[in-house]
């Protein structure tokens, strides 16, 4: 259950972090240059895979599940603030320019012509990026991360089968469960 949390709150982290960078880096919205400069920040964060910032982010905040969220949570700002930036400048863009040819300032703008075209997109993208952090979040314990990881690699290191069987079971159940769930709600969103 642990790792669910990690996971869970490690997206919802991530994809209300994300949403600004998504918007800041959309060329369509923002223009070429700024929408250079926050890709480019959104590159930095993803440029560490998981393991590894999560081996970075120990040494600061300590072996605990904050540890393994945080670490989630930010390597998801990077690949959500790009699947969002991408999802807003793929959009249908015919309300948008209505709201824009009668004056609409830009929350306007925003609230009425592009939230409605992106909210599906953004649900289905952050419930798929909830089920990959699920699964990350096992790993996570194996670098002191939080997560189940630790557990397994005390339970193969004492070459406790039947404790390491146990474990793998629970994973592959939570694992099927997360997928489900999302799936169903994605299929709803589409």
């Amino acid at each position: 259950m642990k790792r669910f949390a990690i996971g869970f709150i490690g997206t919802l982290l991530g994809a209300i972090l994300a949403i600004p960078l998504g918007f800041l880096a959309a060329e369509s919205l923002v223009g070429k240059k700024l929408a250079k400069i926050s890709e480019a920040i959104i590159l930095i964060i993803r440029v560490f895979p998981e393991i590894i910032l999560a081996i970075i982010l120990v040494k600061g905040f300590g072996m605990n599940a904050f540890t393994g969220m945080l670490t989630i949570g930010l390597h998801s700002i990077g690949m959500l603030g790009k699947l969002f930036s991408e999802a807003i400048d793929n959009m249908d863009r015919s309300s948008f320019e209505a709201l824009d040819s009668v004056g609409a300032n830009i929350w306007l703008k925003i609230r009425y012509g592009i939230l409605p075209n992106i909210l599906p997109d953004f649900t289905s993208i952050t419930l798929y990026r909830l089920d990959i952090n699920v699964r990350a979040a096992s790993i996570l314990g194996l670098v002191g991360a939080g997560g189940i990881g630790a557990s397994l690699m005390i339970a193969t290191s004492m070459w406790s089968w039947e404790y390491l069987g146990t474990i793998l079971l629970a994973v592959i159940i939570l694992v099927l469960l997360v997928d489900f769930v999302s799936s169903s709600l994605r299929k709803k969103l589409v």
